[in-house]
């Protein structure tokens, strides 16, 4: 199936077998967005060509490597949404393979040569064949039914959201602030340029800001994101809100204030689809409680790793391994059940519905640098996890354990359910 399917077959027919192919890469890459889980299809054995974009005559044939090698700006973009899907998903392989591993890097990610800066020109020259090939969508607040849409037209839109998100998930993890101090602690003796720490850190803020308007804004003009992996994308860039959510900055903190609520009403609503989307959503309350004293060591300028204890290290490590956060029995429930007492209250905030981030609304934060505000107040809500080890878990799922333990996932439930949807 990695090779281009016989000469011998129909047309639709070829196209069926790449496109089975890709599909099934799309989920491998998706399902190891996790520590030290390597994909099962390596990059270098996918020899078959992208899905074409049937709508152009102009449509250029590509192997995967191909395409990543064709960095001339003169080169025709018309590419199919699905190929380019295919390719941000590629990168962001590359992304988890580079921040999620512990296989040390020969470059510092500052360095010109390193993984870390190839990957971040890759993103980006991807993201410009995404905007030139994307279809348009309905305006927010006014949505399009989806009976009015041609299958080409749904098939188009389903990758145009898909790329952007993972185009904004890719930049999350390169620059997570946690992820980020595992990779620059790797190269301690070495000067962390202030400037590259600052706008790394800028850009992951935008890049958190904007995948969750992407998902959500893409919901409101009434195409509706039900993969799973988006619940992940959404839980992810959240993490990153909340350790902005204690910043002295009042901009800042609004401004990840309302992303949460926002990330949170979707998380919500797509739990109705999606079972593992309430987890998340729970995992994220349990998270957010403990933010303030994750940001004060996370957010210095050499973050100070070796303060955090085992149980905090472990509760950072889950919520950003989609792997772990699919398992009900994921640690981060038996860690720090939620408190709904010492939850934040999003609702008293001076942004409007998604405000994107900008260097108006953050204080100054850009990503070029300069003048940004990064102390964190101290004063936050905050709960020891360790402390949490003698609550109760408390949790959301079909059906609790016998033994008092870790709820068990009811497949039968969910089997019936698919059943009846369909």
């Amino acid at each position: 199936m990695m090779a281009e399917p016989c000469s011998q077959l129909s047309g639709l027919e070829q196209d069926e077998r790449r496109n089975l192919f890709w599909s099934l890469y799309l989920l491998d890459r998706f399902v190891c967005c996790s520590f030290d889980r390597p994909p099962a299809i390596k990059d270098s054995d996918c020899l078959l060509n992208l899905p074409a974009n049937h709508g152009s005559s102009k449509s250029t044939p590509l192997t995967l490597r191909q395409l990543r090698s064709q960095r001339s700006h003169d080169m025709p973009h018309q590419f199919g949404m699905f190929g380019i899907s295919i390719s941000l998903a590629s990168a962001l392989g590359r992304a988890v393979k580079c921040m999620m591993t512990k296989t040390p890097n020969s470059h510092a990610p500052w360095q010109s040569d390193s993984e870390f800066l190839a990957i971040y020109s890759d993103l980006e020259y991807l993201k410009e064949l995404a905007v030139k090939n994307s279809p348009v969508l309905a305006e927010p607040g006014q949505p399009r039914s989806q009976s009015d849409m041609q299958d080409t037209d749904r098939e188009q839109t389903a990758h145009m959201v898909l790329s952007h998100t993972v185009y904004h998930l890719a930049h999350c993890i390169l620059s997570h602030p946690f992820l980020l101090a595992l990779k620059i602690q790797n190269f301690q003796h070495s000067e962390i340029p202030p400037a590259w720490l600052e706008e790394t850190r800028a850009t992951c803020l935008v890049h958190a800001g904007s995948l969750v308007t992407v998902l959500v804004e893409a919901k409101a003009a009434g195409y509706m994101p039900v993969p799973s992996v988006y619940s992940y994308c959404i839980l992810f860039a959240s993490t990153i809100h909340a350790f902005y959510l204690y910043s002295d900055s009042s901009a800042i903190s609004a401004s990840s204030a309302e992303y949460l609520r926002t990330a949170l009403d979707y998380l919500g609503e797509i739990s109705e689809l999606w079972g593992n989307a309430q987890m998340m959503a729970n995992a994220l309350k349990s998270f957010v409680i403990q933010c303030s004293r994750y940001s004060d060591i996370l957010l210095c300028h050499k973050p100070r790793l070796h303060e955090l204890t085992q149980t905090e290290t472990t509760i950072l490590t889950a919520v950003v391994d989609y792997w772990t956060m699919m398992d009900p029995r994921n640690p981060v429930f038996d860690l720090a059940p939620f408190n709904a007492d010492n939850f934040p209250d999003f609702s008293d905030t001076e942004f409007g519905y998604l405000t994107p981030p900008t260097s108006s609304t953050l204080g100054g934060i850009s990503s070029t640098g300069g003048g940004s505000d990064y102390s964190i107040n101290k004063e936050g809500h905050s709960i020891d996890p360790d402390i949490l080890l003698h609550y109760p878990v408390s949790m959301m799922s079909p059906i609790a354990s016998e033994d008092g333990g870790s709820p068990r996932w009811d497949w039968d439930h969910e089997l019936d359910s698919l059943a009846e949807r369909k």
